[in-house]
């Protein structure tokens, strides 16, 4: 938290601060005296709200602000001199892209309010450019950081609306509801899912229930292992006929190409049984 030292006639009120009359959000009174110089304060006003005694101070009436505020802003804690002693106490709050456009847009549409769109690149992303230092304290500008405002402004339909139903060209946007940004976040969720838009498809894993193009992509592999299988079996089918055919007509076996069977070919059991006696008988005699 950065602290600055004011001058000696800011150390104190020039009004008795307990006296004015506040409505219920404390953001005016009915007196019209604010800040250290005790003046009134025009609608559309930056200013700073003090945490300790809640008073509002112009911008250019405090030290540690070197640049206006945007209208709407609370995101940031800011204790002024009078309640520190002398010296202003000044640190911004870390916020997200969405809080960031929120805050720009607010600020564009109060201090333009006949204006119903503003374009994301020329009016929303040149703001945000401008206060840089100011709304994202430390934060690197990289090179695409536009689309980050543009992917913001598309996804958060719940708070941010597209203007291209009314003017027929993409690009324009608006707030949903034109009230300052909350300081603590957003306590409703800022985008809702369009039931007319499917799902990006995902990387399907082994675990993953297999979609119907896997199933019909297997059904195809199947189909093309079934059919080789036929193809063998009737491969396997066409050899086992001309064996057959082969054996039974001795075409190939007997050599002699006349269908009939050869006297050198095998010999019935009861032959081979009686040759072998013969041929055992011999060797007895010998």
């Amino acid at each position: 938290m950065a602290s600055s030292s004011v001058p000696a006639h800011h150390k104190s009120f020039k009004y008795n601060l307990d006296s004015l009359h506040w409505n219920e959000d404390h953001t005016r009174n009915e007196e019209g005296v604010y800040c250290y110089c005790g003046l009134d304060i025009s609608g559309d006003e930056s200013v700073l709200q003090c945490e300790s005694c809640n008073q509002l101070f112009h911008w250019d009436c405090v030290s540690c602000l070197k640049q206006k505020p945007l209208r709407g802003d609370s995101f940031y804690t800011f204790r002024c001199a009078v309640c520190e002693g002398g010296s202003e106490l000044y640190q911004r709050m870390s916020i997200s892209w969405v809080q960031v456009i929120y805050l720009v847009l607010y600020h564009m549409m109060t201090g333009e309010p006949d204006k119903k769109y503003f374009r994301w690149r020329e009016n929303i992303c040149a703001v945000i450019d401008e206060y840089w230092d100011y709304l994202l304290p430390g934060k690197e500008r990289t090179a695409t950081w536009q689309n980050t405002v543009a992917g913001c402004l598309s996804t958060n339909n719940v708070i941010f609306k597209s203007g291209i139903e009314d003017t027929g060209i993409p690009g324009n946007w608006a707030l949903a509801e034109v009230v300052p940004p909350p300081k603590h976040g957003f306590t409703k969720p800022t985008r809702v899912k369009d039931p007319n838009k499917l799902p990006r498809q995902s990387r399907k894993s082994d675990s993953a229930p297999k979609s119907k193009r896997d199933k019909s992509l297997d059904s195809s592999n199947e189909g093309g292992e079934s059919k080789k299988k036929s193809r063998k079996r009737a491969q396997l089918s066409e050899k086992d006929i001309i064996k057959s055919k082969s054996n039974g007509n001795g075409n190939n076996s007997n050599g002699n190409g006349n269908g009939k069977p050869s006297h050198d070919s095998e010999s019935p059991p009861w032959k081979r049984a009686k040759t072998n006696v013969n041929l055992v008988d011999s060797e007895l005699l010998q």
